[in-house]
């Protein structure tokens, strides 16, 4: 009789922990399909980001030119004035050469400030991207 109840009571034992068992492995392919999505959004944000930094570096680039030029035509501008304070069309010139460049250089800070912000943000999702796969590498073993 004791070798009966003592059966009974292992079999139920093992039927309880293969319950326990089966719901945890439930939660684990649940968390592995969550974790690989969120790999695969990110995948793709971070081509998408990658993709639009070339972009970004050339409008810098342009705009790094643009500003040279505007800085190069102050100057002339300036230099032309130089003697003639009294001429209105020279003095008129200057101010929009002056105002040209000061805009430009503006444009240009804006887009590397806009090109510095992309590359801090893909440095950070490659990190979120990494820390992912190893969560996820981590639940299939």
């Amino acid at each position: 009789m004791r070798k009966v109840i003592i059966m009974v009571c292992a079999g139920f034992l093992f039927c309880i922990a293969t319950v326990n068992a089966q719901k945890n492995n439930a939660a684990n392919k649940e968390k592995i399909i969550d974790l690989t999505r969120t790999i695969e959004i990110q995948q793709k944000e971070l081509a998408s980001l990658e993709s639009n930094l070339d972009e970004l570096k050339k409008t810098a680039s342009d705009k790094a030119e643009a500003a040279s030029k505007s800085a190069d035509a102050n100057k002339k501008a300036a230099n032309n004035l130089k003697g003639n304070e009294s001429e209105k069309k020279k003095a008129k010139r200057a101010d929009k050469a002056a105002s040209r460049a000061t805009s430009d250089a503006k444009s240009l800070r804006l887009a590397n400030e806009k090109v510095k912000k992309a590359e801090k943000k893909i440095k950070s999702l490659q990190s979120k991207i990494e820390s992912n796969q190893k969560k996820l590498e981590e639940l299939k073993h």
